[in-house]
């Protein structure tokens, strides 16, 4: 999830890659958004790598 959340966050980033992890059902106080939810409004590249 750490990937996601750093492309949404450095607008310098040319890209990203997720390998492994989920990207929905980790919703907290801390981390109110899953990958899911944020995803349409990411402005870099993500490439994910899941089995």
């Amino acid at each position: 999830m750490q990937h996601w959340v750093y492309a949404r966050h450095n607008r310098q980033l040319k890209a990203a890659v997720a390998y492994y992890g989920l990207l929905e059902g980790m919703k907290s106080d801390i981390k109110p958004q899953d990958p899911v939810d944020f995803a349409a409004s990411l402005t870099v590249p993500v490439l994910g790598l899941y089995a």
